[in-house]
Protein backbone atom coordinates (compact mmCIF):
# COMPACT_ATOMS: atom_id res chain seq x y z
CA UNK A 1 0.00 0.00 0.00
CA UNK A 2 1.26 3.25 -0.72
CA UNK A 3 0.10 6.65 1.24
CA UNK A 4 -0.57 9.62 -0.87
CA UNK A 5 -0.65 13.05 0.84
CA UNK A 6 -2.64 15.05 -1.10
CA UNK A 7 -2.25 18.22 1.74
CA UNK A 8 0.03 20.99 0.21
CA UNK A 9 3.44 21.48 1.61
CA UNK A 10 3.06 24.35 3.79
CA UNK A 11 0.38 23.53 5.48
CA UNK A 12 2.34 20.11 6.70
CA UNK A 13 5.37 22.86 7.08
CA UNK A 14 2.88 24.69 9.25
CA UNK A 15 1.64 21.14 11.23
CA UNK A 16 5.24 20.18 11.49
CA UNK A 17 6.56 23.24 12.89
CA UNK A 18 3.54 23.67 15.45
CA UNK A 19 4.24 20.48 16.56
CA UNK A 20 8.05 21.08 17.07
CA UNK A 21 6.77 24.30 18.73
CA UNK A 22 4.63 22.22 21.03
CA UNK A 23 7.38 20.03 22.22
CA UNK A 24 9.56 23.07 22.63
CA UNK A 25 6.81 24.29 24.58
CA UNK A 26 6.34 21.23 26.77
CA UNK A 27 10.24 20.55 27.09
CA UNK A 28 10.69 23.74 28.70
CA UNK A 29 7.51 23.50 30.77
CA UNK A 30 8.72 20.04 32.60
CA UNK A 31 12.12 21.44 32.96
CA UNK A 32 10.86 24.82 34.25
CA UNK A 33 8.60 22.72 36.60
CA UNK A 34 11.17 20.63 37.90
CA UNK A 35 13.43 23.59 38.63
CA UNK A 36 10.48 25.24 40.28
CA UNK A 37 9.86 21.84 42.69
CA UNK A 38 13.44 21.83 43.09
CA UNK A 39 13.67 25.40 44.02
CA UNK A 40 10.25 25.05 46.14
CA UNK A 41 12.49 21.45 47.94
CA UNK A 42 15.52 23.85 47.92
CA UNK A 43 13.45 26.85 49.42
CA UNK A 44 11.66 24.54 52.21
CA UNK A 45 14.68 23.18 53.72
CA UNK A 46 16.39 26.75 53.66
CA UNK A 47 13.75 28.14 55.64
CA UNK A 48 14.03 25.26 57.82
CA UNK A 49 17.41 25.15 58.38
CA UNK A 50 17.25 29.03 59.34
CA UNK A 51 14.68 28.26 61.65
CA UNK A 52 16.94 25.59 62.98
CA UNK A 53 19.97 28.08 63.14
CA UNK A 54 17.89 30.30 65.00
CA UNK A 55 16.77 27.78 67.50
CA UNK A 56 20.47 26.92 67.93
CA UNK A 57 21.46 30.11 68.35
CA UNK A 58 18.90 31.07 71.33
CA UNK A 59 20.33 27.54 73.07
CA UNK A 60 23.92 28.73 72.56
CA UNK A 61 22.76 32.38 73.66
CA UNK A 62 21.05 30.36 76.55
CA UNK A 63 24.46 27.95 77.35
CA UNK A 64 26.57 30.93 77.48
CA UNK A 65 24.61 32.46 80.50
CA UNK A 66 24.63 28.91 81.85
CA UNK A 67 28.62 29.17 81.40
CA UNK A 68 28.91 32.05 82.97
CA UNK A 69 27.07 31.21 86.35
CA UNK A 70 29.21 27.83 85.98
CA UNK A 71 32.51 29.81 86.06
CA UNK A 72 31.22 32.19 88.72
CA UNK A 73 30.34 29.35 91.10
CA UNK A 74 33.75 27.38 90.42
CA UNK A 75 35.18 31.16 91.41
CA UNK A 76 33.11 30.49 94.64
CA UNK A 77 34.01 26.75 94.80
CA UNK A 78 37.45 27.85 94.58
CA UNK A 79 37.45 30.42 97.44
CA UNK A 80 35.49 28.18 99.67
CA UNK A 81 38.18 25.36 98.78
CA UNK A 82 40.87 28.07 99.89
CA UNK A 83 39.26 28.77 102.88
CA UNK A 84 38.77 25.05 104.14
CA UNK A 85 42.41 24.52 103.38
CA UNK A 86 43.56 27.11 105.53
CA UNK A 87 40.93 25.58 108.11
CA UNK A 88 42.72 22.30 107.80
CA UNK A 89 46.21 23.91 107.78
CA UNK A 90 45.41 25.54 111.27
CA UNK A 91 43.83 22.53 112.57
CA UNK A 92 46.22 19.73 110.91
CA UNK A 93 47.81 19.36 114.36
CA UNK A 94 46.10 21.09 116.52
CA UNK A 95 44.90 18.16 118.57
CA UNK A 96 48.27 15.94 118.42
CA UNK A 97 48.92 17.26 122.05
CA UNK A 98 46.04 16.66 123.45
CA UNK A 99 46.01 12.92 122.13
CA UNK A 100 49.29 12.60 123.42
CA UNK A 101 49.14 13.62 127.09
CA UNK A 102 46.03 11.60 127.16
CA UNK A 103 47.86 8.51 125.89
CA UNK A 104 51.11 9.26 127.85
CA UNK A 105 48.57 9.21 130.93
CA UNK A 106 46.25 6.40 130.31
CA UNK A 107 48.09 3.84 131.51
CA UNK A 108 50.57 5.53 133.93
CA UNK A 109 51.01 3.72 136.94
CA UNK A 110 49.93 5.37 140.45
CA UNK A 111 53.83 5.32 141.74
CA UNK A 112 55.19 7.11 138.90
CA UNK A 113 55.09 11.37 137.84
CA UNK A 114 56.72 13.12 135.62
CA UNK A 115 59.50 15.35 136.56
CA UNK A 116 58.77 17.57 133.34
CA UNK A 117 58.15 16.92 129.89
CA UNK A 118 59.79 18.28 127.03
CA UNK A 119 57.99 18.20 123.86
CA UNK A 120 58.81 19.46 120.02
CA UNK A 121 56.41 19.27 117.02
CA UNK A 122 58.18 17.88 114.14
CA UNK A 123 55.87 17.44 111.35
CA UNK A 124 53.84 14.39 111.86
CA UNK A 125 55.41 13.59 115.42
CA UNK A 126 56.57 15.04 118.70
CA UNK A 127 59.59 14.41 120.04
CA UNK A 128 59.40 13.88 123.47
CA UNK A 129 61.83 13.78 126.70
CA UNK A 130 60.28 12.99 129.79
CA UNK A 131 61.97 12.94 133.06
CA UNK A 132 60.48 9.94 135.47
CA UNK A 133 60.17 9.55 139.09
CA UNK A 134 58.60 6.09 140.79
CA UNK A 135 58.74 4.60 143.81
CA UNK A 136 58.65 1.72 142.44
CA UNK A 137 61.41 0.26 140.09
CA UNK A 138 58.95 -2.54 138.96
CA UNK A 139 55.97 0.36 138.04
CA UNK A 140 58.93 2.25 136.32
CA UNK A 141 60.18 -0.81 133.88
CA UNK A 142 56.68 -2.01 133.23
CA UNK A 143 55.69 1.56 132.18
CA UNK A 144 58.71 1.58 129.75
CA UNK A 145 57.87 -1.72 128.24
CA UNK A 146 54.04 -1.56 127.87
CA UNK A 147 55.20 2.13 125.77
CA UNK A 148 58.02 -0.05 123.24
CA UNK A 149 55.66 -3.15 123.02
CA UNK A 150 51.93 -1.33 123.65
CA UNK A 151 51.79 1.15 120.75
CA UNK A 152 52.85 1.53 117.24
CA UNK A 153 52.30 5.13 118.60
CA UNK A 154 55.48 5.12 120.27
CA UNK A 155 58.91 4.76 118.05
CA UNK A 156 62.34 5.21 118.84
CA UNK A 157 62.04 4.88 122.66
CA UNK A 158 65.13 4.99 124.36
CA UNK A 159 65.63 5.62 128.64
CA UNK A 160 69.21 6.64 130.15
CA UNK A 161 70.28 5.19 133.59
CA UNK A 162 67.68 4.68 136.55
CA UNK A 163 69.26 6.30 139.74
CA UNK A 164 67.64 6.04 143.06
CA UNK A 165 68.07 8.94 145.50
CA UNK A 166 67.23 7.29 148.85
CA UNK A 167 63.30 7.86 148.72
CA UNK A 168 62.40 7.53 144.85
CA UNK A 169 63.86 6.53 141.37
CA UNK A 170 64.63 8.57 139.00
CA UNK A 171 65.67 8.40 134.64
CA UNK A 172 65.32 10.00 131.40
CA UNK A 173 63.15 8.28 128.50
CA UNK A 174 63.11 10.12 124.71
CA UNK A 175 61.37 8.95 122.04
CA UNK A 176 58.82 9.67 119.46
CA UNK A 177 55.27 10.15 119.09
CA UNK A 178 52.98 9.63 115.99
CA UNK A 179 49.12 9.82 116.38
CA UNK A 180 48.25 7.13 113.91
Amino acid sequence: MIKINLTPRIYVDKIYSSIFVAKILLFSGIIISVFAALSVVRYTSLKGLEMDYASLEQEYKNLNEKVAQSKILEAKIKEIDNYISAVDKLNKNRFLYVAFLQDIINNLPDTVWFGGIDAKNRGDFIEVSINLNSHSLEDLLWWYAFLDKGSKRYSELKITDINFNGSFYNTQLSFRYAYL
